[in-house]
Order: C-alpha cells, then sequence, then structure tokens
C-alpha cells in the first residue's frame, strides 16, 4: 500500500528461531540490507 519493498523469508526446517549457521546469515544480510536501503537516508 504504501509502495515499500517487502521480503519474505522461509526457513522450512526452522522454527521461531533462525539457528542454523546458513540461515542464520542470510536473515541477518537480508534484514540488514533492507535497513541500509530504507532508512539510511530517513531524517530520523
Amino acid at each position: 500500500r504504501r509502495g515499500i519493498e517487502s521480503r519474505l523469508l522461509v526457513f522450512p526446517n526452522e522454527n521461531h528461531w533462525v539457528l542454523k549457521p546458513a540461515n542464520s546469515v542470510l536473515w541477518y544480510h537480508t534484514v540488514l540490507g533492507w535497513l541500509d536501503m530504507h532508512l539510511k537516508d530517513s531524517p530520523h
């Protein structure tokens, strides 16, 4: 609705916490990349 890019990460063999090292790296890379893209020019 607001035109903000979103992503869905699904890890079928994980529960609420992403614990497998490769999945965790992908999760952090994706989330921190999204935050960097959308917040680095934010006035707040």
